[in-house]
């Protein structure tokens, strides 16, 4: 595994990540390590998490599509 260094970052944000990482009871490194892998996932879990998202959207029917269309909706 391999090892990041970070130099200059300001007070308020060492204070910042401090406070959340309390919040949510990990040591400062742990919680720029979630922030990191949340902010950057792997594309399979981004793909899969969209893809759930897309599955949640409600059914709509080429005639409703048309119906907006004709509204001016679209």
């Amino acid at each position: 595994m391999a090892t990041l260094t970070i130099r200059n970052l300001s007070d308020d944000l060492i204070n910042r990540l401090k406070a959340s990482a309390k919040a949510n009871n990990r040591s400062m490194e742990q919680e720029v390590r979630e922030f990191l892998e949340t902010r950057y996932q792997q594309k399979s879990r981004l793909i899969s998490a969209i893809k759930e998202s897309w599955d949640e959207l409600p059914e709509t029917s080429a005639q409703t599509m048309d119906s907006w269309k004709n509204e001016g909706r679209l």
